[in-house]
């Protein structure tokens, strides 16, 4: 029952603070004992991990965070049990064999505690690798990207955005019978294996956030066309919130360039408010039901182009955004 009431209130949160994507839960068997090893991004990550899959996952997690008055119960009733950073203990590890040698599932932060060098992985620790060999459990790499941006060491409370999980195809680790003596040159094998293979998706999404922070804190453009639009359909069809949206426009341009720091925000608002005022305007001269929707789908296209990653994409939202417009006024 508790369980059932966390994984509720940790979906609702995830899925609205964090609009949270995971992929590849098919990979992880739905009987048998799993090991999942993830990199260790936030406080946040058993999380996001547990949502990403239908198998009931047990984590191995910080003992401190079992004090906390959120996260403390909640990671207590999705099943993690603690284990002291400083010195861990053989009853961890016990819990952990025990509850792999029962087919069971567990969660493992390979890197032992939180990465603090800008999301960039630290070195992996063999523990997940070494308990995969000796029960004989299937070893299934995870990535969580965004955890960092969101939620960062240097933070008290985390801030909204986005996170993904992505679970790849397990590592062969062997014919699913635990090995009785220890190999440290596999384990060694495994364990780099594991490492690059959770560590390109990482530097892929740490490449990826650099490109986009370098076009978002890009100079705002000077005054184009596009900033002058609302003024037009404030002439062509006067009102009050044709020319609201026209003096708003203006100001926004004008703090755009003079005051306001470059963001996601500003760039959107600075794009949209044209759009805007050229739905409302078509709101108040047109009476088609189509092309009211036409001017709805102007407004999204645009927001799309916004905050769209791909260069193809944002072309082609252009392009429909341009077309819809065009329907809008033909209609």
């Amino acid at each position: 029952m508790l369980r059932s009431i966390a994984w509720v209130l940790a979906a609702a949160w995830f899925g609205l603070y964090h609009a949270l994507r995971t992929s590849g839960g098919r990979h992880v068997p739905l009987q048998g004992p799993v090991v999942v090893a993830s990199n260790h991004q936030s406080y946040y990550d058993p999380f996001p991990l547990s949502l990403g899959t239908p198998r009931v996952m047990r984590f191995i997690t910080w003992d401190a965070v079992f004090r906390w008055p959120v996260l403390g119960p909640m990671a207590a009733a999705l099943g993690a049990f603690p284990v002291r950073l400083e010195r861990p203990g053989r009853d961890s590890l016990e819990v952990a064999e025990g509850l792999l040698r029962g087919g069971g599932a567990l969660g493992i932060f390979p890197e032992g505690g939180r990465a603090d060098r800008g999301g960039h992985m630290d070195p992996f620790k063999p523990g997940a690798v070494r308990l995969a060999l000796k029960t004989g459990a299937t070893l299934v790499p995870a990535t969580i990207t965004g955890a960092w941006e969101c939620w960062p060491r240097s933070r008290i409370w985390p801030r909204p955005g986005p996170m993904r999980v992505r679970f790849h195809p397990p590592l062969l680790v062997g014919d699913g019978v635990g090995e009785p003596r220890r190999d440290r040159e596999r384990e060694r094998e495994l364990g780099l294996a594991l490492e690059a293979r959770i560590g390109r998706r990482v530097e892929a999404a740490l490449r990826a956030r650099g490109r986009r922070a370098r076009l978002l804190s890009r100079p705002a453009r000077g005054l184009a066309p596009l900033d002058l639009l609302p003024w037009g359909l404030a002439m062509v069809a006067p009102g009050g919130a044709a020319t609201g949206l026209a003096l708003a426009q203006l100001a926004w341009a004008a703090a755009d360039l003079a005051l306001v720091p470059q963001g996601v925000a500003t760039k959107s608002i600075r794009d949209l408010l044209p759009v805007a005022a050229l739905a409302v305007a078509l709101g108040g001269v047109l009476s088609a039901p189509w092309a009211a929707a036409a001017a709805l789908a102007a407004v999204g296209l645009a927001a799309a182009r916004v905050r769209s990653r791909s260069r193809r994409w944002r072309r082609w939202a252009t392009v429909l955004g341009v077309a819809a417009v065009a329907a809008a006024a033909v209609g």
